[in-house]
């Protein structure tokens, strides 16, 4: 499989001064923020340091111009970024500083709705795995994005939107009943529209997953990994 276009070309593209640079870096900031805000949340970080610390590092890869030194072939991007937040938490000397570090918003940050996934992951789980979780979540959403909108415009949104639980998990055959029952079609023909659906999810999914790699070889291990964090099954905190 290919990837003509890919997360890694951001950043190199987010590393050059031009409109389409700018332009670049501000979808990366805005597809990453949520596991780097994740992150410090899990390291003890209060929601405002959080949010400073999230908003200061982006700021910070900007004004250094740090994209420009990525090369892909150092491997995962969330590995790197990962590196990033941890070098910014370390150079930041007091959490009431950073917001005069950081230089205002940089990115739209939902802190709300990510407090309410803190809030229902296991308190227990480390900053590395907060991170990794929020990770994923944020790809399995661009990912259900791109599929709706290739659906919805076929007038297929009701039954992407009751599909979406079997997308990835398998979640039991009852539960299917009762969603084909509230779409008003049979069983059969709900099974078959989750299995297409599902199908063209996980093409998605590998695409982009594969966008944050050094090449596509790495793709299934790194699905495979993201899967058993999506589960919950994953204790190890690696990323």
């Amino acid at each position: 499989m290919a990837f003509a276009t890919t997360r890694w070309t951001l950043v190199v593209r987010a590393g050059t001064a031009d409109p389409d640079g700018r332009a670049a870096l501000a979808e990366l900031c805005q597809s990453y923020w949520a596991p780097v805000y994740a992150f410090y949340r899990r390291l003890g970080r209060s929601r405002a340091d959080a949010e400073d610390l999230t908003q200061g590092l982006f700021a910070r890869l900007l004004a250094g111009n740090d994209f420009a030194s990525v090369a892909r072939e150092r491997g995962r991007f969330r590995s790197w970024l990962l590196a990033c937040a941890r070098h910014h938490l370390a150079d930041v000397q007091a959490a009431d500083q950073a917001q005069k570090r950081g230089g205002g918003q940089v990115v739209s940050l939902d802190v709300l709705a990510e407090e309410q996934r803190l809030a229902l992951a296991s308190s227990q789980e480390s900053p590395e795995q907060a991170y990794a979780r929020s990770w994923v979540r944020s790809v399995v959403e661009r990912v259900f994005s791109r599929l709706a909108a290739e659906y919805e415009p076929r007038g297929r949104a009701r039954v992407l939107a009751a599909a979406r639980p079997w997308l990835l998990l398998e979640n039991g055959d009852e539960p299917m009943r009762a969603a084909a029952a509230a779409l008003g079609t049979s069983e059969g023909a709900f099974k078959v529209a989750v299995h297409r659906l599902r199908q063209r999810f996980h093409e998605l999914l590998q695409a982009e997953i594969g966008q944050t790699l050094a090449g596509p070889d790495e793709v299934a291990a790194e699905m495979a990994h993201l899967l058993e964090l999506l589960a919950g099954r994953d204790s190890r905190g690696s990323v």
